[in-house]
């Protein structure tokens, strides 16, 4: 790295190049400032947080007077309220009373907890969540991401040998660009996307000739990666890594980059082995997620599906103004659907001639690596044919959004931008100035004829031209910065100061809203309508809404009530064609919603079936039906439901397809009586006749992942526990190992013979135990690798020194 150069001496004074001594103490004073400023500019982004606001849309959920129909400014924040705040409040009463949640008995009639990967239940984060404040947890853990982002992305550019300054601009944007700010309320968003730049800095250390090191850090990040939850980012992420350890192995190929000093079968060998360590280590999460994928409705998705989601042309002038076709701010926004978080690529206006400068003027390895990670960014989210390419990669074709691509537009920009100012910085010449010239006016120019023709977007001027004319001030005073910092060399830190602080204001004013923070309150209140279900009877009563949502998709797994609904991507598939009886909810559910559900949908036997005795309808719903009125619910009884559980006395064999047809043609009485079994044999020949009920059954315990029931039966029979059927459920009768049969397309079932039994259900998932024990065994391995790496170096030393004695 060049040194700053001195401003010109005074004439007939002597002058000495500075010494190593000197140049490192500039370093080390340079790289203090720039934390100090990577500090400050996160205390911009967070400082609500000290004032004791939480990070979290509690307006959503108790609205301010008069703006209860004000929507939310950031469609992420219905995830942060609606699928979040309940995993994380389950997850940490489970955690306090000492116990790992396996199952969730609330909500899709059960489902898996642990499995479902959003949950987050072995990212480490997520543990602190057993403090029982989940809005102080939460706040917390978003603004630890958001500055551990800060600190890695500067450590990585640093790596790089790019001047502390640089590293500064490069690691703000790549924090505080649109992916990322607007969709930090989203968790596992932040969670799995935030350790990018660890995973990349380990294969640089590795490739520095620390090879341990380097695989387990960038093994680190992955895992840490996969278990924040985001199943598509954390495939990003993995992809940006192996792109970056494949454009290492190529310039060393290609002999383009002599400095590199691990040769190609050394890199493949970290970059192999830390992702087989990464897979080792997250199969505690990886397994049973896998399984639980095959039982769930969404399953491979099409290009046409894809590209629904894809970033339509007349977006692309939001990467210079984001709020060309408007803002859900200011209540304008006029893009494709209602997501504006999904469309939302900016990453700053000086960012752009910054990140040419970068491209042009820094060539070589880093400089390949980003703007790889650009036209593969500009690529995806545009929907190109090239999309196709990525469909084919393990695990993509699972995943539906491509505009989440615009994670690698935003740091590949990053990264040139950081390469930039590192050119002025170091080579502050005119030349450097000239080059960035071209593209600072080539933006300028857009920004204005943006304003003037507004072509693509139906805003008015006096919108667009306010908007456009800040742009162009960024644009003068960055500009500005530039021409100082290449005719007065000698002032590079103001001038490189001045350049950061353009940027930082300009990604402040888009990004900061983005991020709201409110005072905290409770998110889900113990409403008149939620007492009354609590107050039920049974041991496992059942409610669903009617017409509309009145009790939130997951709200059934806060206030810990039973119901058959739910939000996330992973709905089972089994109970919504077993529902689809009753309403059809495939389409809904295939976009993560399953639930409210028509008024006619509860005359059908299927909900009598899975046990809803209780409807819950808003107050105002017209026509009005006819229940209890608590606070802002209707609540409309339903004894026709089935218990928790039943025997019947007559059963059938039949292939799943043929369940649901033999389902679909049965009554109550029918389905009360008489058990379609598509998985595992019933005890022998059904007897026919009069199928009636067999005797009687009793829940005596219902926890998450143990249900004990005793039964007196008076012939053999089939007890049906109106609950989700899934492997990993094991049954004991009598204590006794029995077949637990799969009954009603979708439910539990048991056969039994005649008399007295006492049946135990309990949920043991193999796949997480043989995950865990994967995990276990990589993490001995990794133990014992580091301590054998210890021994080595602590052996070399005592070589070293016998040699010297």
């Amino acid at each position: 790295m060049r040194a700053v150069p001195s401003p010109p001496a005074c004439a007939g004074t002597p002058t000495a190049p500075p010494t190593e001594d000197g140049a490192e103490r500039d370093r080390r004073s340079q790289t203090r400032i720039a934390l100090g400023l990577l500090l400050a500019v996160w205390l911009a982004f967070s400082y609500p947080a000290f004032l004791g606001k939480a990070r979290f849309p509690v307006d959503i959920a108790n609205p301010a007077p008069g703006q209860e129909d004000k929507p939310a400014v950031n469609a992420e924040l219905g995830d942060a309220l609606y699928a979040f705040y309940p995993w994380h409040s389950y997850l940490g009463d489970r955690l306090r009373s000492g116990e790992l949640p396996l199952w969730d008995p609330y909500r899709f009639a059960g489902t898996p907890f642990s499995s479902d990967i959003g949950t987050g239940t072995f990212y480490p984060p997520n543990w602190l969540y057993a403090s029982g404040h989940v809005l102080a947890t939460l706040t917390f853990i978003a603004l630890a991401s958001l500055l551990a982002s800060l600190l890695m992305a500067f450590w990585f550019l640093r790596l790089l040998r790019l001047h502390p300054y640089a590293a500064a601009l490069g690691a703000v944007v790549w924090t505080f660009s649109a992916f990322i700010m607007t969709s930090s309320t989203n968790e596992h968003m932040l969670g799995s996307a935030v350790w990018l730049p660890l995973a990349l800095g380990g294969l640089e250390v590795a490739r520095n000739g620390r090879l341990r090191r380097g695989i387990t850090l960038t093994a680190a990040a992955l895992v840490l990666s996969l278990l924040g939850g985001q199943v598509q980012v954390t495939l990003i992420v993995w992809l940006a890594t192996a792109i970056w350890a494949a454009v290492g192995m190529a310039t060393t190929l290609a002999g383009r980059d002599p400095s590199g000093s691990r040769n190609i079968q050394s890199q493949a060998l970290a970059a192999g082995a830390a992702f087989v360590l990464a897979l080792g280590i997250g199969a505690v999460q990886l397994l049973p997620t896998a399984q639980f994928a095959g039982q769930i409705l969404r399953q491979e998705t099409s290009l046409e599906l894809a590209l629904r989601t894809a970033l339509p042309t007349e977006q692309l002038p939001t990467l210079l103004l984001p709020d060309y076709r408007g803002s859900p701010l200011d209540r304008n926004y006029v893009g494709p659907g209602v997501n504006y978080t999904a469309t939302a690529i900016y990453a700053g206006i000086l960012t752009l001639p910054l990140a040419a400068l970068g491209l042009f003027n820094r060539p070589g390895r880093p400089a390949l690596f980003f703007a790889v990670l650009v036209l593969l960014g500009i690529l995806c989210i545009t929907g190109t044919p090239f999309y196709r390419l990525i469909l084919a990669l393990p695990g993509f074709s699972r995943t539906v959004f491509i505009t989440r691509f615009s994670f690698l537009l935003n740091v590949g920009l990053a990264g040139l931008a950081a390469l930039g100012l590192h050119s002025l910085l170091v080579e502050p010449t005119r030349r450097s100035a000239a080059i960035m010239l071209g593209p600072l006016v080539a933006v300028g120019v857009v920004v204005v004829l943006l304003a003037v023709d507004r072509s693509g977007t139906p805003l008015p001027a006096s919108y667009i031209v306010p908007r456009s004319i800040r742009a162009a001030v960024f644009l003068v005073l960055g500009g500005a910065a530039v021409a100082w910092l290449a005719l007065q060399p000698w002032r590079a830190v103001p001038a490189a100061l001045a350049v950061l602080a353009v940027v930082v204001v300009d990604l402040w004013q888009f990004g900061f809203p983005y991020s709201p923070y409110f005072s905290p309150r409770a998110a889900y209140a113990r409403t008149p309508g939620v007492e009354y279900l609590s107050e039920v009877a049974g041991p496992r009563p059942r409610y669903a809404n009617l017409g509309a949502y009145v009790l939130a998709p997951n709200a059934g797994l806060q206030y810990r009530l039973y119901s058959i609904e739910g939000y996330g991507p992973l709905i089972p598939r089994r109970l919504v064609e077993l529902v689809s009886l009753a309403e059809d909810q495939i389409d809904q559910a295939t976009f993560n919603f399953f639930g409210p559900f028509a008024p006619g949908a509860f005359e059908a036997p299927a909900m009598d079936l899975l046990g809803i005795r209780t409807a819950v309808a808003p107050s105002d719903a017209s026509p009005r039906p006819a229940g209890v009125v608590a606070g802002n619910a209707i609540l409309v009884d339903r004894p026709t439901a089935f218990p928790p559980a039943f025997l019947t006395s007559c059963w059938e064999q039949t292939t799943d397809a043929g369940s649901l047809d033999r389902l679909r043609s049965m009554s109550a009485s029918e389905l009360r009586g008489t058990a379609v079994l598509s998985g595992g044999r019933g005890p022998g020949p059904s007897p026919g006749g009069d199928c009636g009920s067999a005797g009687d059954a009793t829940v005596e315990r219902y926890e998450p992942e143990r249900v004990v029931a005793r039964t007196q039966a008076d012939r053999n029979s089939v007890l049906v526990l109106t609950d989700a059927w899934y492997p990993g459920w094991s049954v004991t009768v009598d204590g006794k190992p029995a077949d637990l049969l799969r009954v009603d397309h979708a439910l539990r079932g048991v056969a039994l013979s005649a008399g007295d039994h006492l049946v135990e259900l309990r949920y043991r998932p193999r796949a997480l135990m043989t995950g865990a024990t994967v995990t276990a065994l990589s993490l001995l391995f990794l133990v014992a690798w580091a301590l054998a790496s210890r021994r080595e170096r602590a052996t070399s030393g005592a070589r070293r020194i016998d040699v010297i004695e």
